[in-house]
């Protein structure tokens, strides 16, 4: 049994061009804080900060606002 399937190069292309281009949709928004000069945590491609609300939406909020002053992205 083969752990990677017998493809065609042509589908190896598209599938490589489609996740680079769908890893750039994701990410092309995450500098627009740090352009506008709003400071914030660094999210992660396609889930943002979701992981950082493990601790709780309050915590998490409460730390930033500690970390970052009363403006943060």
């Amino acid at each position: 049994m083969d752990l990677i399937p017998d493809f065609a190069l042509e589908t190896w292309v598209l599938l490589a061009t489609s996740l680079v281009l769908l890893y750039l949709y994701e990410t092309h928004s995450h500098g627009l804080f740090k352009k506008l000069g709003i400071p914030g945590p660094t999210p992660l491609p396609i889930v943002g900060n979701v992981l950082s609300y493990r601790k709780g939406y309050r915590k998490f909020d409460e730390e930033c606002y500690k970390k970052y002053g009363e403006m943060w992205g």
